[in-house]
């Protein structure tokens, strides 16, 4: 029987090369790629860009996504012409949909600071014509609106 133990190592590879530092035991990335974010569409990175220009790209991906060429973009640093990183094609549509409700979330989050901040604002005037809202009130008319609009009130 052999005296040699193997240890668990990291499996994040780039390519073809495992990065092969020490992991907990049932973890499979150590703590470095287990906290690498995907270059293309954020989600937990698996493994590194394996494009080869003049050096190997290495940059963190998922499962989901890859490296392709964009011909139309500016031609980036030496060594990575036109280099880019994408969903691959049966992923694009999802990826685009969390991106788009992450930033309606953010969205959000700005319309309902900037109700907060006219809510406490808004005021109007009243003469012979009626009432006449001040511009912090028009604003949030604005925000509440759009904010209904959104589903979120």
């Amino acid at each position: 029987m052999s005296d040699a133990i193997v240890k668990d190592q990291c499996k994040f590879s780039t390519y073809g090369y495992a990065c092969g530092k020490p992991v907990e035991h049932g973890r499979y990335l150590c703590e470095e790629h287990a906290a690498a974010k995907c270059s293309s569409c954020g989600k937990p990175a698996t493994h590194g860009c394996g494009f080869c220009g003049q050096f190997v790209c290495g940059a963190p991906l998922c499962d989901e996504c890859t490296y392709g060429t964009d011909e139309s973009k500016s031609s980036g640093a030496w060594g990575f012409m036109n280099h880019i990183h994408v969903s691959k094609p049966e992923f694009a549509d999802k990826h685009a949909n969390v991106r788009l409700k992450s930033q309606v979330a953010t969205l959000r989050e700005a319309l309902d600071e900037c109700e907060a901040y006219f809510d406490n604002r808004a005021d109007a005037d009243c003469d012979q014509d009626g009432y006449i809202p001040n511009e912090e009130m028009k604003l949030l008319t604005l925000v509440r609106d759009a904010l209904r609009k959104a589903g979120a009130k």
